[in-house]
């Protein structure tokens, strides 16, 4: 047998490596995202995602960020990122961000003020998968503030199938639950928190507390 030359084997070489690659591209617009925490079950989910919130409520107990919404929020954003990382949440490309802007392709334009999800950017999945939580925040909020905020809710959960969604009400008492009349009671989570005398006072909802 005639050895083959080493010129045809570079050649069989860059052609098995560029059908390999053409392959793998055809096969990874076929595939589907692997499901985000599949050992996790919704109720396991939505007391890791309350635990992170009290968690990071509870690390915010400066008076100043107490006296505006905007500093609440960025001061609750960084210590929200902080617990889920612990949790072991933040993982697969899943990332938390603040007043994301959501275009005609979301199927609604509101700017959420925190969002815990996987851009659809960045994966092959559609816009209303691998979205996890959104928070709503308010300080002091009236009845029609949470009112408002409540239907915005709403829209995230049916628009974009969020499964949960948090109301923060800050610097009260009252978690304003109460004034809830949509049909989500089951995703909605509320809550207020309130420094008093120097610690960080959180209020929930009666059933919205983990273990309720």
């Amino acid at each position: 047998m005639r050895p083959v030359s080493s010129k045809l084997n570079y050649l069989q070489i860059f052609y098995l490596l560029l059908l390999a690659s053409l392959a793998g591209c055809l096969l990874g617009k076929k595939m589907k995202p692997p499901t985000m925490f599949p050992e996790w079950t919704p109720e396991t989910m939505k007391n890791a995602l309350i635990n992170a919130t009290t968690a990071a409520m509870h690390s915010v107990d400066v008076v100043r960020f107490f006296q505006t919404e905007r500093g609440y929020h960025g001061r609750f954003y960084c210590a929200l990122q902080y617990e889920l990382e612990q949790a072991g949440l933040m993982a697969n490309g899943a990332i938390l961000e603040m007043e994301y802007q959501k275009s005609r392709r979301h199927g609604t334009l509101q700017r959420p003020d925190i969002v815990f999800h996987i851009p659809a950017e960045h994966s092959s999945a559609t816009v209303t998968e691998n979205n996890f939580a959104v928070w709503a925040l308010k300080r002091r909020a009236s009845v029609a503030e949470a009112t408002s905020d409540f239907v915005l809710l709403d829209d995230m959960f049916e628009t974009l199938r969020y499964p949960f969604g948090f109301f923060v009400n800050i610097d009260s008492t009252d978690p304003m639950r109460q004034h809830y009349t949509g049909a989500h009671q089951d995703r909605l989570v509320a809550v207020a928190t309130k420094l008093i005398n120097a610690q960080v006072h959180i209020s929930w909802s009666g059933s919205d507390a983990v273990g309720a």
